[in-house]
């Protein structure tokens, strides 16, 4: 049947559709590994970090292949290594296939920092986790002050109940007896309600219980006196996290650019009479100098420049760094930090 605007022809394909099967490319396409977000919730000492560590450790035994990587750093979990901040700002690639622990969440994605750049860049990792083959299990114990916005991405969570052995409370108070029969109770809860429909529960997700017995076979597996700080969130500005991103794009460290400098600086300016430093020009000079190993932006040499204490000046090409006097460089004065 003609359609509309075909001036009476019928409609053809621009191609010939092949045979199902045929004209693939013979490859295997490898498929991500399985991920998912996992929640865990309770009031405090109910069990969540150190049952995180059992999930993660569990999730490494079944993978031995995957890297496990923590935060805080003062979690140290017994497989795993810890997550910096700006790998966790910037969704380093060594996050990739990872099985990533975070432990009280509510300090990472806080509801009363959500419009803050250092929530979106962590959401935006988040939300493509799938993609990345990562799996995350995190703790909470203050639902309240967690971003929303992760709820969208939890496939499963868990409300952990810890029961303790009284007869170890009363003998023993400050240490667990060898039999101590401590256990918890998991709560789980099918969060986005994919797993089907349960008819007994008003929002008709399902629902199931667990339980891990005699829990202190694993306190071996982590730090039990982890915390995370607040502060280190707080003190982000909009400036540290692009210069995280720049570290991670190009491999190289303000720290690593800085010390190179310092040896590159004296012969400029006794060899050369160099007088100014434009960041933009001595970034190709970098590159050219290292070949390509080191590859900085032009914003990275500002940031090193200022920590070499070099004086910033605007002038009608834009931002120069004035170089220090020969003479200061012939005493070893401004190697000295005194010029």
């Amino acid at each position: 049947m003609p359609y509309p605007g075909s001036h009476g022809k019928a409609f053809q394909w621009p191609y010939k559709m092949k045979e199902r099967g045929k004209g693939r490319p013979d490859v295997d396409r490898p498929k991500l590994p399985k991920s998912w977000i996992v929640g865990l919730f309770g009031s405090k000492g109910q069990g969540k970090s150190l049952y995180m560590a059992v999930l993660g450790e569990s999730e490494h035994r079944r993978n031995p292949g995957r890297p496990v990587l923590y935060y805080p750093e003062s979690y140290q979990h017994i497989s795993g290594e810890p997550i910096t901040l700006p790998e966790l700002l910037t969704g380093s690639d060594r996050l990739n296939g990872a099985i990533i622990m975070i432990d009280e969440m509510q300090v990472v994605l806080n509801k009363y920092r959500s419009a803050s750049r250092a929530n979106r860049e962590i959401m935006g990792f988040i939300q493509q986790i799938r993609k990345r083959g990562c799996t995350l299990f995190y703790t909470t114990n203050s639902r309240k002050q967690l971003d929303r916005a992760i709820g969208e991405q939890t496939d499963a969570h868990a409300y952990l109940e810890l029961h303790v052995d009284r007869k170890c409370e009363r003998e023993s108070p400050n240490h667990h007896l060898k039999d101590c029969r401590d256990y918890i109770v998991q709560n789980w809860v099918d969060t986005q309600g994919t797993k089907g429909y349960d008819g007994r529960y008003r929002d008709g997700r399902k629902r199931w219980r667990k339980l891990l017995p005699r829990v202190t076979r694993y306190h071996h597996l982590y730090n039990t006196l982890a915390t995370a700080s607040v502060a280190e969130f707080q003190n982000i500005t909009p400036e540290a996290i692009a210069a995280a991103h720049d570290e991670a794009m190009t491999q190289l460290s303000i720290p690593e650019l800085v010390d190179a400098m310092k040896g590159w600086i004296p012969g400029m300016v006794q060899t050369n009479g160099a007088k100014r430093l434009v960041p933009g020009t001595f970034a190709r000079f970098v590159a050219q100098q290292t070949e390509g190993k080191m590859q900085p932006t032009p914003e990275m040499i500002g940031r090193a420049a200022g920590i070499l204490g070099l004086y910033r000046k605007r002038t009608k090409a834009g931002v120069a760094y004035e170089l220090p006097a020969r003479e200061d460089v012939l005493n070893g004065l401004w190697q000295a930090g005194l010029a």
